[in-house]
């Protein structure tokens, strides 16, 4: 794919194009291109803090890659677990973004959401290619083949530096199927991940259908949920394989966006909520 080349004007005129779908939007300053900082309001906002991984120039500009850290209740005086929430990886699959967004906006609301975690969101993995409603970054790269594999694209090293520094306890990825015309999700790791995806499966299907098809996306699949994946994917470092769960969870492009991101987001907290109870198992609560 080549890169559409950018002049000053024309980051504003994407902006002005893309933000009705988009919703969160984007912004400009100082030659530095970044998704608009959400106003968040409820008795969970000042539990949310907003910060900038780093920048990567493309086509002339600066473009911020940023996430949201959100602090749950702690729950009888147990460690929070650190679960990340990344979306956007591919750029013209928005449901991602939006379910991050939708998440940010529930915690903000209901702060017993996130009892027991510090939940790391990250809506725009790819913001050239959200700008750009493309699956690939400015270079042509398809971002989530680029991992563990000594990528030198920007996207790619700042996540991988994230990945490596925050040794999450969970990771959940967000995508879209533009040919499914329903949902599915891969788990991968420990086989704690089966056991929180199926019932997350199970709640978002009230909302869309399950993907029926016995091999979505070229792979075996069993009740939506395929156990095997491509390595080259947005995951932990392979010196760290092995966290508790590793979940990519797809919702289908024929559907319309409110519903991917009702859907969507559903899933997120049953999982969320799933997960709480096996940690309440094993401590004995």
């Amino acid at each position: 794919m080549t890169a559409p080349r950018l002049n000053p004007s024309l980051p504003h005129q994407a902006m002005s194009a893309i933000t009705p779908q988009l919703s969160v939007g984007f912004t400009t300053q100082n030659n530095t291109i970044a998704l608009r900082k959400r106003t968040l309001e409820g008795p969970g906002a000042k539990a949310v803090d907003r910060r900038v991984l780093d920048t990567f120039e493309a086509n002339g500009f600066r473009f911020e890659i940023d996430k949201y850290i959100c602090l749950g209740p702690r729950e009888n005086d147990v460690e929070r677990k650190v679960l990340g929430i990344f979306g956007g990886i591919h750029g013209n699959e928005r449901a991602g973004t939006l379910i991050c967004e939708a998440i940010l906006l529930r915690f903000t609301a209901d702060p017993s959401l996130l009892n027991g975690y510090e939940l790391h969101i990250y809506p725009a993995c790819n913001p050239w290619g959200l700008l750009f409603n493309s699956r690939n970054n400015a270079n042509g790269t398809d971002l989530n083949r680029s991992f563990w594999t000594g990528s030198t694209e920007g996207e790619t090293r700042i996540l991988e530096a994230e990945l490596r520094k925050q040794r999450l306890d969970g990771l959940i990825s967000l995508h879209t199927d533009h040919k499914s015309d329903g949902l599915y999700g891969y788990t991968q790791g420990r086989q704690i991940g089966r056991h929180l995806l199926e019932p997350a499966l199970e709640e978002a299907s009230r909302i869309l259908p399950l993907n029926g098809n016995s091999t979505p996306d070229g792979f075996h699949a069993a009740e939506g949920m395929i156990e095997e994946c491509l390595p080259e994917v947005l995951r932990p470092p392979p010196a760290l394989r092995g966290w508790p769960f590793e979940i990519i969870l797809q919702t289908p492009g024929t559907a319309p966006m409110s519903a991917q991101v009702s859907a969507g987001s559903t899933a997120v907290i049953a999982i969320l909520k799933q997960y709480r109870r096996f940690l309440a198992h094993s401590w004995g609560i």
